[in-house]
């Protein structure tokens, strides 16, 4: 009969008969949610697949933690803990559509996470896809199952230097309006001008960068 909840006398009993078990199989069942696993404290691999969690959450007890499987669920919320053993995790097949959601497996989180698969999330199917999930993420190394590649590090620094360019030209148009408003309007502090050219000549080399970021990309 599959299993519809891990009670605490459940896992209670399963931590007397094996109290150091490092590997957990529950795939398979009914499970809605992910609880009292604290009580087995050494585990390191545990397998959730094919059950009907919702939220990815409670294991900060398991600090042994190195992998996790949680395909084929209904997971739609990941709770921010730490976990700071967990390496790879399986998440594919679920129903995350949220990058916010993402944020919860952040290097604060999860430092030493290297492999991540979301692959069949509502998430998986945008376009700036990759882009996103690895700015998100630095620490991860694969995402399902391909290696990060330079075009996806060049997204992330594409958008920084397409940010850097955007404040850049902002600065710039509150210098103008500033002007605009002075009552001496004909009056061009020469600290003012040297500013604006200054911050145009800022605008001219990110532009040239960014113009490099793309050619890698597209050599890549």
């Amino acid at each position: 009969m599959p299993l519809t909840r891990l009670s605490r006398e459940f896992v209670a009993d399963i931590a007397s008969r094996y109290p150091r078990l490092r590997d957990l199989n529950l795939s398979n069942n009914k499970l809605q949610d992910i609880e009292n696993l604290d009580l087995l404290p050494w585990l390191r691999h545990v397998n959730l697949d094919n059950n009907s969690v919702t939220t990815l959450r409670n294991l900060s007890g398991n600090s042994e933690l190195s992998s996790l499987k949680i395909a084929n669920n209904r997971v739609d919320h990941i709770t921010p803990e730490l976990l700071k053993n967990l390496e790879v995790l399986d998440l594919r097949n679920n129903r995350i559509t949220d990058y916010d959601q993402v944020a919860g497996l952040s290097p604060e989180f999860c430092p030493r996470l290297r492999e991540l698969s979301l692959a069949g999330n509502p998430i998986a199917s945008d376009i700036s896809y990759r882009h996103r999930v690895s700015s998100a993420l630095s620490q991860i190394a694969m995402l399902d199952g391909e290696k990060i590649s330079p075009s996806d590090v060049g997204g992330r620094k594409e958008r920084g230097e397409a940010e850097i360019i955007q404040t850049l030209h902002y600065e710039i148009a509150l210098i103008d309006l500033s002007l605009l408003s002075d009552s001496m309007g004909a009056f061009v502090d020469s600290k003012v001008d040297n500013r604006i050219v200054e911050l145009e000549k800022r605008i001219e080399e990110q532009e040239s960068e960014l113009r490099k970021l793309r050619v890698e990309q597209v050599a890549y």
